[in-house]
This record gives C-alpha cells, structure tokens and sequence, in this order.
C-alpha cells in the first residue's frame, strides 16, 4: 500500500477543492470547523468535526470550507470503490486522530522503515474504519463486536477460534464465519495483528529483549513472532530496533 501525500492543513472560510477527480484514495479526517461536500449529483454533505471521510479514486466531487477549518489527508493507493463517512464515538475518534498525526509526521521523514511505518499506520486506519462497519456497509453483530473486545482485552492469553467458541459458547465454524464474513479476515489474523500492534507499541517506548515482548503478548515461541511481525510490518522486530525506531 503506497502512502502517496499527507498533509495537515489550516483552511480559511471559502476554501475549495474541485469540482475534482482523484487518481488514488483519499482519506481525510475533519478535525474542526465545518466543511461541505458535493458529490456527483447526490446532496451534500456536512462533514462535522472528529468525522472521516473516504472517496475513492475516479469519483467528481467537490469540497468547501463553511468555516475556517483544520483537516488531515492521507492520499494512499487502496482498492475502495465508494465513498464512505464515518462518524466514530469519542474514544476511536481519538486514536484515529493521532494515527492520521502520525503519519504526518512519518511522511516528513527521511529515516529507514519510513515507507513501512506509512503502510502500518495507514493499514492500521483502514482496519479500524473497516471494524466498524464503514466500507463493508454492515452493521457488526453484537457477538462479533464481543469477540474483538474479548481478543483486544486478552491478546496476551492463549487464543484461537476454539478457545473463543468455547468461550461465548458457539462454534469455531460460527467464529470464522463472522470474522470472514463481516470484517473479511480469518480470527487468526486479527488476533495476530492485534498481537503485533502491541508488540510495536513495545519496542518504541522500551527496551526489552524481544523474547521478552513475544511473551508478554501472547507468542510462546520467540521466532514464530519474528516471523509474523515480519508478515504483518513488512520487516523483522530486530531491523526495526536496529534502525533505531524502537527508541
């Protein structure tokens, strides 16, 4: 996923953008003030602050600052094919907030694993809009937002569709069919991605030994780990402490 342009912007009253065509994806979090946008012939739409908006590649539209306003874009390319608002509660509102800040501040950047720091945010970004619904178009069910609290609370434990069936009581074929089905990934990724999220998180604000941190969330075989935090980064946990990142 190549992460074209981000930007952090300070717009005045009146500020427009188009009538425009984009040739990738476009990811923009509304952080304040208060912009309208027109789409093809649909009605417009008022995006409010803390809202995120998806528009994928080849769609006219047009966007227009009602107030002085403070927007953050990702341009990245991404296989979407409809526009999608989102309008996240409090506290997801808060981590994609600071995940969109991040990526500005990668984006600037000239240090090693930059691209691969881009991609893990902006993959990070889309997980979380797709968690809840907004490019599936789905309403979650109530037993599968269950699951991922269960897995966000308990990545540490020993977990895999037969400890989470025995635990709610269903199937293992019923837990795959809700994680293939509504968030398009089998239970074994996401347990894994959230693993190795966190096993991120450790490695930029400590020093523990790796054999340490597979530990701590949830691998009890330190290459193993190694090896899915090199599928899902993109580079091993040893590169990313030896460029430096983990410091």
């Amino acid at each position: 996923m190549a992460v074209r342009i981000c930007n952090y912007i300070h717009c005045q009253a009146g500020t427009s953008w188009g009538p425009r065509v984009l040739n990738d994806c476009e990811l923009i979090y509304f952080v304040s003030g208060a912009v309208r946008w027109f789409v093809q012939e649909e009605k417009s739409v008022r995006m409010e602050p803390h809202s995120v908006l998806l528009i994928p590649p080849g769609l006219r539209h047009t966007l227009v600052c009602e107030l002085p306003s403070v927007i953050s874009c990702i341009h990245l390319d991404a296989e979407e094919r409809k526009w999608q608002l989102y309008r996240p509660e409090r506290q997801e509102a808060a981590r994609l907030y600071g995940l969109f800040r991040e990526c500005v501040r990668e984006f600037g950047n000239v240090l090693p694993e930059r691209e691969r720091l881009l991609t893990l945010l902006t993959e990070e970004i889309l997980l979380r809009l797709h968690r809840q619904n907004l490019l599936t178009g789905r309403r979650r069910s109530q037993l599968l937002e269950r699951l991922t609290a269960y897995i966000d609370t308990h990545s540490d434990q020993k977990l895999n569709r037969r400890v989470l069936a025995e635990h709610f009581q269903v199937t293992p074929e019923h837990v795959n069919y809700l994680f293939r089905s509504q968030l398009g990934i089998s239970p074994s990724y996401y347990i894994n991605r959230q693993r190795i999220y966190r096993a991120y998180e450790l490695l930029l604000t400590g020093n523990a030994p790796l054999k340490a941190i597979a530990a701590a969330v949830g691998f009890e075989d330190e290459y193993y780990f190694g090896r899915v935090f090199k599928q899902i980064i993109g580079s091993s946990p040893g590169r990313i402490r030896k460029s430096g990142c983990g410091h």
